[in-house]
């Protein structure tokens, strides 16, 4: 009797020894949660971009009437400085239960909260000054048909010594004589300007996922990520967004788990320290800025106890738990317009119009003198 005495004591410290350890197993979806277990997401960071694309709408007075410029294009820019945040949120695909001794709701980022899953870190600017992608006004209201004329003028005038022939020179002299008529008439019936308006457009982007969706899209190549944010669908049909947004990330690397499965339970609680990751971002093929950033999703796994966890002060590491009545947003698009004064940058298109317009008119009437030169030496 004493014996049998002595092993129930002996089995009641084992069991009460386990049950003040805290256990980690990965969870598995058949798993029935019970009051003794507690289900919890490792955290990551998502990218929320706020960019302000610029509307430059060419319009023309025509004897005094205002009037869109049906023969050009609204043309998209983006002119103000990108604002990007590094928002933290769940990842679903990392999932884990706790079983032994539980963890209290404020050890959980969102423990006191069932209704916030996604939280703000830090905010960060990446500029667009001296943006060679910014596109002068002369250039938002020519027609593609005008642009090419005028190329083939500035071709002819740098190699005029190629034409050989008086029928050759009489031909491009009548052509660029007949395009010089139309260019005047058609710039002084017509008084070109550009309208701008603004809108902001907010994206959010997990920098560690391969995307293929129409407006962002990534590709793999050299272990790292090259994301592409080009919003086309979000303007009219008869706009041109010249300007492609391209961010670039290193491949995520696979994550190696100390723990199996409810049968074999990791000791402690599994969590994630976040790295510092570097953050390229262009326009187009210029080089705008580098920042460096506190990426979960590329940090390292990390197995601490209890203990060590009310020690961090809520700094390190971040857990989700996982609410019933769980928000979790990924993937967020929205759009609003801007207030936006044109009128300064109205008078400004229209001086730089104008000025265009002269400095194209001395080309073609240099052309035609250098025609008429040509000739005379044949």
């Amino acid at each position: 009797m004493k014996n049998q005495y002595s092993y129930f004591v002996l089995l009641l410290v084992i069991l009460s020894s386990c049950s003040s350890k805290t256990y980690t197993a990965l969870y598995q979806e058949s798993d029935i949660s019970v009051s003794n277990q507690t289900p919890y997401y490792l955290p990551k960071n998502l990218l929320q971009l706020e960019v302000i694309y610029t509307l430059n709408e060419p319009r023309v007075e025509k004897n005094g009437i205002d009037l869109p410029l049906n023969t050009s294009n609204t043309k998209i820019t983006i002119e103000d400085p990108i604002q990007v945040t590094n928002l933290l949120a769940a990842d679903t695909s990392r999932k884990f239960v706790i079983t032994g001794k539980q963890l209290t709701n404020s050890q959980f980022i969102n423990g006191n909260s069932v209704q916030k899953n996604m939280y703000e870190e830090e905010t960060t600017t990446i500029t667009i000054q001296n943006n060679t992608t910014s596109t002068p006004s002369i250039n938002l209201t020519v027609s593609s048909i005008e642009a090419e004329a005028y190329k083939s003028v500035l071709e002819i005038l740098n190699n005029i010594s190629k034409i050989k022939t008086k029928k050759d020179l009489e031909m491009t002299y009548n052509l660029v004589s007949f395009y010089k008529a139309q260019f005047k008439t058609l710039n002084n019936d017509f008084k070109p300007y550009i309208k701008k308006s603004k809108i902001k457009y907010t994206v959010v982007i997990d920098p560690a996922k391969l995307y293929t969706e129409g407006g962002k899209w990534s590709k793999l190549k050299d272990n790292q990520l090259y994301h592409t944010i080009y919003p086309s669908h979000i303007f009219e049909e008869n706009s041109i967004l010249l300007d492609t947004i391209k961010l670039t990330t290193p491949k995520l690397q696979e994550l190696k788990i100390p723990t199996s499965s409810k049968e074999d339970p990791t000791e402690g609680i599994i969590c994630l320290q976040s790295s510092s990751t570097l953050l390229t971002a262009k326009i187009n093929d210029v080089k705008l800025d580098s920042k460096k950033l506190n990426i979960a999703q590329y940090g390292s796994i990390r197995r601490i106890t209890k203990d060590d966890l009310k020690a961090t002060n809520k700094s390190f590491p971040v857990l989700f738990k996982i609410n019933n009545t769980e928000r979790i947003i990924n993937d967020i698009e929205n759009i609003e317009p801007i207030e936006f004064n044109s009128s300064q940058t109205t008078t400004e298109s229209q001086i730089a119009i104008e000025k265009a317009y002269k400095e194209k008119l001395q080309n073609i009437n240099l052309l035609l003198e250098k025609l008429k030169e040509r000739k005379a030496t044949l």
